[in-house]
């Protein structure tokens, strides 16, 4: 249930109360304390009031999750029969003239800032109109009249208007100050999910390990073996080919589980260091070979110090590079650009491969998730750089169109919020 119909629900329920106060004051007022009023015009908006209560109540069900703006018009609706039922009973001298201030309550609560704003105004042009009905009501007048109005009222109307004003603003500021609390705790959520998230990865890589380690071993020594034998009896060569697949694809194996291992626990933990951009540079270029490094035109600005996580970085920005190179063309270029600002360093890149739906779009930051082909990728890349870059307070923004390519822009705070020198 949206927040507006929730608070409709109980709109509805105070509505009903009100009606029960209003019919117990008014025959309190006419039968017992004998003070006449216009009982067929009070009755009237009674019934009024009574009528689209019930209406409401029974076309609760059927409305739109978005009710904003018919709890605004219902709050309106009542301000106009609570003045009418003011001015039929005495006027601006009538105690009940506070009720007013309910509605503004309640529409700093439940409403926006411009529909507060306009009860507020509605209820203070309704109270102002009050002063004139100029009929005698000597039970209810009070003291200290001059000109023949009372001043005593007139202050009555300028602290309802002051007091109105100051209910919504400082009600509008506590339920910003609580929706902003509540995102910032929906953000905690998500970072303690990634987080568990990142453990459960490195302890099922660090489990993966122990657990396949001997077969592994095993079968990598009884290739090499077979290699040798076979070299020995001139096998074809087809064979020799086969072989040296069985070793690659095991040696393989070990680097991926390898890299879970290590790239969980080092983003959990690193702790930031002092490097510039030709070191990161560097750092990333080590992680490709010369037929790759070929392909990745790598622009940088910026020549000061810095305080990051550099091998985190290292490993986010090396994940990036590696999908753009697997999304491009064979010999296609792919840009890599890394730009330091005065808040952090900003690594964009970008590739002119098939792009990413927009369904695929919304997913490729979960663990696991991949659209390259099987196995060609575990869809821990994105994940990983993603969890890095809520860990060390940074973003990570993905952009992509089918047939033109994804950029990819990782930004980086500095760690002292500031150029290290």
């Amino acid at each position: 249930m949206s927040e507006a119909k929730f608070s409709l629900k109980w709109l509805v329920l105070l509505r009903w109360w009100t009606i029960i106060g209003q019919s117990v004051a008014i025959s309190f007022v006419y039968f017992l304390a004998d003070i006449k009023v216009e009982l067929f015009s009070i009755v009237f908006i009674l019934l009024t009031l009574i009528g689209s209560n019930y209406i409401l109540q029974r076309r609760l069900s059927k409305l739109i999750q978005d009710s904003s703006k018919l709890v605004a018009a219902v709050l309106v609706f009542d301000i106009f029969l609570l003045a009418s039922l003011l001015y039929l009973s005495g006027g601006v001298e009538n105690p009940f003239t506070v009720l007013f201030l309910v509605h503004v309550a309640l529409s700093a609560i439940v409403l926006g800032k411009l529909w507060s704003w306009i009860i507020v105004s509605i209820s203070s042009i309704c109270f102002g109109l009050l002063f004139f009905k100029n009929e005698d009501h000597s039970h209810m007048q009070h003291a200290i009249a001059v000109k023949g109005f009372n001043a005593h009222l007139y202050g009555m109307w300028f602290a309802f208007v002051v007091a109105a004003i100051l209910v919504v603003y400082f009600l509008d500021r506590i339920r910003t100050e609580l929706k902003t609390q509540d995102a910032k705790l929906q953000e905690l959520e998500i970072l303690k999910l990634k987080h568990n998230q990142l453990s459960a990865l490195a302890t099922l890589a660090g489990g993966a390990a122990h657990e396949l380690a001997t077969p592994l071993n095993t079968i990598s020594i009884v290739a090499s073996e077979l290699k040798r034998d076979i070299c020995a009896c001139n096998a074809p060569r087809g064979i020799m080919q086969d072989i040296d697949l069985i070793d690659s694809e095991v040696r393989r194996c070990r680097n991926v589980i390898d890299q879970m291992g290590i790239r969980g626990g080092a983003l959990a933990g690193e702790l930031p260091t002092t490097c510039t951009l030709d070191d990161v540079k560097n750092k990333l270029l080590e992680c490709f070979a010369a037929t790759e490094i070929a392909r990745i035109e790598l622009l940088s600005s910026g020549d000061n110090t810095m305080l990051v996580c550099l091998n985190g970085l290292v490993q986010s920005l090396t994940s990036l590079v590696r999908n753009a190179l697997d999304a491009s063309e064979d010999q296609q270029i792919i840009k890599v650009e890394l730009k330091q600002t005065l808040k952090g360093l900003s690594c964009t890149v970008k590739d002119f491969g098939l792009g990413i739906s927009a369904h695929d779009l919304e997913k490729v930051k979960e663990p696991f998730f991949t659209t390259k082909e099987v196995g060609k990728g575990m869809g821990l890349g994105l994940f990983l750089v993603s969890t890095y870059a809520d860990h060390v307070g940074g973003d990570l923004r993905i952009e992509s169109e089918l047939g033109k390519g994804s950029t990819v822009t990782l930004t980086v705070p500095y760690s002292s919020n500031q150029l290290a020198a």
